[in-house]
């Protein structure tokens, strides 16, 4: 890989990790999907933040795709957390 394709990749993540927090929702979802095709293990605490702070059903699901994708156990701890929260809600609160 050259060194520009490196450094638009760097970019290309960057701007994602961006649009993942400050994004319109289909910016925040494709920002993490684009993010779990990177693979990169040094996004799941990223993703982890977003995935606690994140309201929006379509985006959540995205995040825990990209979380799979990159095959990390801490991942794996995050989405466990989030199923166990939701199965806590009354059944009508339930997404």
């Amino acid at each position: 890989m050259n060194s520009n394709t490196s450094k638009d990749r760097d970019n290309e993540y960057d701007l994602a990790l961006k649009n993942l927090f400050h994004g319109e929702i289909m910016e925040r979802a494709s920002a993490a999907r684009l993010i779990g095709r990177f693979k990169e293990g040094r996004a799941t605490n990223l993703l982890a933040r977003a995935l606690r702070l994140e309201k929006d059903p379509i985006v959540i699901n995205r995040i825990i795709e990209a979380m799979g994708e990159i095959k990390n156990a801490k991942a794996t701890l995050r989405i466990v957390e989030l199923l166990k929260k939701e199965l806590e809600k009354p059944e009508d609160e339930q997404d």
